[in-house]
């Protein structure tokens, strides 16, 4: 019966040993290939202290990707909660904040040139976004390990943009890009200044201002306009061959402005809201509002152009009460210069030496491209080679 007895308690101590060694083990190299997640695991059981070997970021979150609130130099750690992905909560002099474990590991964001030295002007392949081991740091520069051995990637890393300019270059000064990867703000422009008319581009604009007011109250979107003799404007749109009379709410006038371009919505949104509030909000936002002049003799530059395709990119990604509505119209407009592979909202602008597009394309990594011009519809072809080439720029440097 001891024998017996002796025999169970070395089975029960063997199982505890198991036990244990597998809680130690599960330590920072047990996520190796795991993605970090905010799932919060508890409190350690075991071991509360780790030694983070190299300079690591405490973020807000226990992600990788989400914002740093400081950098801090090799040294041990207090955790005081674990999350699952590896990631553990500490307290600092800069208050509360996660940090990865294997701090000897960082994430890519974004593809990036790989350099066999420091300073090396060409890169010699690329990283995509992924968990690399971290292996030494040197100002921007970082030291990982790769398929090719030990590179150097610098944080600073600028794409190269020697194919756009030679694809652009033969325009000369007729046409005009703005282009922003919206993740990481990496910007590449042709003839950003250079001034344009402005046709039906700025519909969009006018629309964001008045949808700005609707967002504070200060316009009721289901109020009624009726369309009169004043308002009449050939061209572009569907009210024209509609009787004088016909009465249309201010949301009917904003969605046919944008979906079909439509000059008289526009045109009585302009005479019921007038220019001087929209010229405080073209100030607001940082544009010149000295391209302003009767909203629908406005001219615009390809910069411009970038700052109010953000802006609205700004809304309609929101929660705001209008902004689906918005998105939803630019994504249906009776008219795509700029093509790709992925959804797009967008606004063209059609007229005598005038053919742009202002386009917010919902790639993995959403950008915006701008192309103005002074061309005319024979102009298809190129917009859509253009707009394919900035796509697979894009795809290949931040996808």
């Amino acid at each position: 019966m001891a024998v017996m007895k002796r025999f169970l308690y070395i089975l029960l101590m063997a199982a505890c040993l198991l036990i244990l060694s597998g809680f130690v083990t599960n330590g920072p190299g047990a996520y190796e290939e795991q993605e970090p997640d905010n799932r919060i695991i508890g409190p350690p059981r075991l071991r509360n202290i780790h030694f983070i070997p190299l300079p690591f970021a405490l973020h807000t979150e226990p992600d990788l990707r989400s914002p740093v609130i400081a950098t801090l130099n090799p040294q041990a750690v207090f955790v005081t909660l674990l999350a699952e992905g590896g990631f553990g909560r500490i307290s600092t002099n800069y208050g509360d904040g996660w940090v990865f474990l294997a701090g000897n590991r960082i994430f890519i964001p974004r593809t990036m040139g790989l350099f066999e030295y420091i300073g090396q002007e060409e890169y010699t392949a690329l990283i995509s976004p992924q968990r690399v081991i971290l292996l030494d740091v040197y100002d921007s520069w970082r030291l990982i390990q790769t398929w090719q051995g030990p590179r150097w990637i610098n944080l600073d890393f600028q794409p190269s943009t020697d194919a756009l300019d030679a694809l652009l270059r033969p325009f000369g000064n007729s046409i005009a890009v703005f282009y922003k990867n919206i993740e990481t703000g990496f910007t590449y422009t042709h003839n950003p200044d250079r001034i344009f008319f402005s046709a039906s581009v700025n519909k969009a604009q006018h629309a964001l201002y008045i949808y700005h007011l609707a967002e504070q109250g200060l316009v009721d979107l289901d109020a009624f306009h009726t369309f009169t003799e004043n308002d009449f404007w050939d061209g572009t749109g569907i009210i024209q061959h509609m009787e004088f009379g016909r009465r249309f709410t201010m949301q009917q006038l904003l969605t046919m402005s944008i979906r079909h371009s439509d000059n008289i919505a526009f045109r009585m949104l302009i005479r019921r809201y007038g220019l001087s509030g929209y010229l405080d909000f073209v100030r607001e936002i940082g544009a010149d509002y000295s391209l302003i002049r009767n909203i629908t003799g406005s001219n615009i530059n390809a910069r411009d152009a970038g700052l109010w395709a953000y802006e609205i990119y700004q809304y309609i990604t929101s929660d705001g009460e209008h902004a689906e509505t918005f998105k939803t119209d630019l994504m249906n407009t009776n008219a795509n210069l700029i093509r790709a592979d992925y959804p797009i909202a967008s606004k063209y602008g059609w007229a005598t030496g005038a053919f742009h597009d202002m386009a917010i394309v919902f790639a993995d990594s959403p950008y915006i491209l701008i192309i103005l011009s002074n061309m005319d519809e024979g102009a298809f072809s190129t917009f859509i080679n253009i707009s394919r080439r900035f796509q697979e720029f894009n795809r290949a440097y931040f996808d």
